[in-house]
């Protein structure tokens, strides 16, 4: 059991011991969307806003692979120290916990710390597509920002776990664009960044395309590129894998109409639109 050590001490941190359950019983608990594999609550206390992560055993097999390994828990707390080591921005962690039966971990939580003043990504992209939000300079100008911070991100040999855009959250520090990435448990740092995972996470982040004018892409295409060279393979590569994993997703379920533009990697790259 982890607790930060200016909360070790205090009620929260007593409480935190205690689980969901206890937490409840002093705080006003509200369920946040999460996917099946997670349990999520926000919580206030009053002068701070925290986010309960439980993390939850799907199946027996969940309980003998902690026996080989760390707890997805510990896993996404080391994944957002190897951010923070490199002047990324993770979850600010308040305690992370695991509840052992012997050697089986039978359960594990984290609770952070909200970053105040942060959206999610995937919703402002949404919102702005319908005309909402920010205006069209302020956008291009925040993707412009997060192109440039996940280029030094894989510049830095470092792989995100889960890049979509919805484990992505900015806020506006002053025309600042400041950025925290979630959902760490299998962000990993290489001395070298195989190529195969800097597609994965490009691929992550084009799974969203839709939200995405032919402006505001070649914006983030130059300033990834600014620091990780690129040749039109790797942007056909991305463009596939995209197209095949959308195709796999609109067959899972009915399809959701999005704006008219939707864009593939190649057209971006060689557009002359400015």
């Amino acid at each position: 059991m982890l607790i930060h050590k200016e909360i070790a001490s205090t009620e929260l941190g007593q409480h935190i011991c205690g689980g969901s359950i206890e937490l409840s019983k002093h705080y006003a608990m509200e369920q946040v969307e999460a996917s099946e594999a997670a349990r999520v609550y926000k919580f206030s206390t009053g002068s701070a806003s925290f986010y309960f992560k439980q993390h939850l055993l799907r199946d027996i097999r969940d309980r003998f692979k902690f026996l080989l390994r760390k707890s997805r828990s510990m896993r996404a707390f080391e994944g957002a120290m190897i951010l923070e080591e490199n002047s990324f921005n993770g979850p600010e962690f308040a305690a992370v916990v695991e509840r052992m039966a012997g050697p089986v971990c039978i359960e594990n939580y984290t609770v952070t710390r909200e970053y105040a003043g942060g959206v999610n990504v995937r919703e402002l992209m949404h919102d702005c597509a319908a005309g909402k939000t920010i205006s069209a300079s302020s956008r291009r100008g925040m993707i412009a920002a997060f192109g440039r911070l996940v280029g030094k991100m894989h510049a830095a040999g470092i792989c995100h776990g889960d890049l979509r855009l919805g484990n992505v959250l900015v806020r506006d520090n002053g025309g600042v664009y400041e950025f925290a990435m979630l959902d760490n448990e299998r962000t990993k740092k290489y001395k070298t960044l195989p190529r195969k995972m800097r597609i994965k996470n490009l691929v992550q982040i084009n799974m969203s395309r839709e939200y995405f004018t032919r402006v505001d892409a070649m914006k983030f295409w130059k300033t990834y590129t600014e620091l990780n060279s690129a040749d039109g393979c790797l942007a056909e590569q991305i463009d596939a894998i995209t197209s095949k994993r959308l195709r796999l997703k609109a067959d899972r379920r009915p399809a959701t109409k999005g704006p008219d533009a939707i864009l593939t990697m190649p057209a971006i790259l060689n557009s002359g639109a400015d």
